[in-house]
């Protein structure tokens, strides 16, 4: 029997009220549901299944903690905006292109060229538009000028919070809780995926009123053989004994914006205790039923988490466009 119809079923044995005469009570019972069905959509004043709000609204971040970020923390997060945010890509390109003039190329090697880009583009930004006159700045406009001169260092900090329908909480936050929210994934272009526990949850602003929500992690070495692998059933696996971008230097880039990851949860393995297996999860209300038909025979797969696998996943697009308050 198709998983459907045993759902179906199921759902009308709660109509037996009169175990004597089930056949009768499943047809009240279902009279009775099709009617209040059919009058609470012309109630337009009285909540109903039809119009009610969503059970993880966006706006819900919990307690608000003011915490003051640290020099390491505030280039972290002040760098990977910069970085990740299409306003800032043409300089970007204007820094890239004056260190492949200042650099022999024969002696630097691509990897070399990005990480001096990495290091010095945050200073060489503000150097470029605070020498700038009047006339130059108003062209940029007033965002990029605020940007130039980092967030502030006073930022507020969530124990958990809702993007895209989907809530998140720290590790901490959620021990001893029979859940798991802290679980993430980050696809790339060119790269394997990135798995992870949120550990804090940081909303920095800049002193044009624009505000980032920012998620710091714990990321896993995906280097096969060492933090990632696969088992005999292809399903993905990950170590956190082994840990890179901890946040301790500089250089490391810990934090992630909230709209680029995806959730996953972690299932213990038995026979490796180390090793957890990525299962991917599917928000409430958000169903992927693909373009073809659904029959009352298929498989219902929009209804079922999938085990991991790093073959199919999809780069996200970095755009700050879906982030409705920046």
């Amino acid at each position: 029997m198709a998983p459907r119809s045993q759902m179906y079923l199921h759902r009308l044995k709660f109509h037996v009220r009169n175990k004597d005469a089930p056949e009768g009570s499943i047809a009240e019972g279902y009279l009775l549901e099709e009617l209040l069905t059919f009058c609470s959509r012309y109630l337009e004043s009285a909540q109903t299944i039809f119009n009610r709000p969503s059970r993880n609204p966006d706006d819900f971040k919990g307690k608000v903690i003011d915490v003051r970020l640290d020099f390491t923390k505030w280039t972290q997060a002040h760098r990977y905006i910069l970085f990740n945010s299409d306003d800032f890509t043409p300089f970007r390109i204007m820094h890239l292109e004056i260190l492949r003039n200042t650099i022999d190329e024969r002696h630097a090697s691509n990897d070399e060229l990005q990480k001096r880009h990495q290091d010095q583009f945050c200073n060489w930004f503000q150097d470029y538009v605070m020498k700038m006159d009047d006339d130059g700045r108003s062209e940029l406009g007033h965002k990029i000028v605020m940007h130039s001169k980092g967030p502030m260092q006073v930022a507020k900090e969530f124990k958990q919070i809702v993007i895209n329908c989907t809530k998140y909480r720290t590790r901490n936050y959620e021990n001893g809780k029979k859940t798991q929210n802290c679980g993430v994934s980050v696809c790339t272009e060119d790269g394997p995926a990135w798995y992870s526990q949120l550990t804090r949850i940081i909303e920095i602003m800049y002193y044009d009123g624009s505000r980032y929500v920012l998620f710091k992690y714990d990321w896993a070495d995906v280097t096969r053989g060492k933090g990632f692998k696969e088992d005999e059933f292809v399903s993905s696996l990950v170590n956190f004994s082994h840990l890179v971008h901890t946040g301790n230097r500089i250089t490391d880039n810990p934090f992630v914006l909230s709209f680029q990851v995806s959730q996953v949860y972690y299932v213990t393995n038995e026979r490796c205790p180390n090793w957890v297996v990525i299962v991917k999860t599917k928000p409430r209300d958000v169903y992927d039923t693909g373009e073809e038909e659904v029959t009352d025979n298929d498989e219902d797969e929009y209804l079922v988490n999938e085990y991991c696998n790093t073959s199919n996943d999809e780069a996200i697009e970095l755009a700050t466009d879906d982030v409705g308050w920046m």
